[in-house]
């Protein structure tokens, strides 16, 4: 068997075209739908986790839910970067945003143990 028939799909097809050029339909479809899952996912757990907070008013549930829209945004802006706009680079406005959701966490079980 040859080296370029061995291992995984995209590893073939890297070493068959020495390029890393995904432009075609089916990749981009495929990056629609994964892009558009996360971000509703994202968005599904912030209303889960909000929603809990509403009826047992624990405080380390609305931190959770505030990361998870701070994460709803991130991908939001991952579907703009690389679907809408693909000619604009939007990775240090996603990556500001990771962090400040991720910090609202981590900031928010520091409060809750100290309570």
């Amino acid at each position: 068997m040859a080296a370029a028939q061995r291992g995984p799909f995209i590893l073939r097809y890297l070493r068959t075209n020495g390029t890393a050029s995904f432009n075609n339909e089916k990749w981009n479809v495929m990056a629609q739908i994964t892009y558009t899952l996360c971000a509703l996912t994202a968005l599904l757990c912030a209303g889960l986790l909000l929603r809990a907070y509403a009826r047992t008013r624990f405080r380390l549930l609305l931190w959770s839910g505030l990361c998870f829209v701070g994460l709803t945004l991130n991908n939001l802006l991952l579907v703009l970067d690389r679907l809408v706009f693909p000619d604009v680079d939007l990775g240090l406005a996603r990556l500001l945003v990771a962090l400040a959701s991720v910090l609202l966490l981590v900031v928010g079980m520091i409060l809750e143990h100290d309570a």
